[in-house]
């Protein structure tokens, strides 16, 4: 299965990776400020 997700990884251009990472922090940030 690991195999399997590392491939796939491996075929997505580098800016959707970053976009992807990027959406990530923002959902993350956006969580942890939501409560206060």
């Amino acid at each position: 299965m690991f195999k399997k997700i590392k491939k796939g990884y491996k075929e997505y251009p580098k800016p959707f990776k970053v976009l992807v990472l990027a959406t990530f922090i923002d959902r993350l940030g956006g969580f942890l400020l939501f409560p206060f």
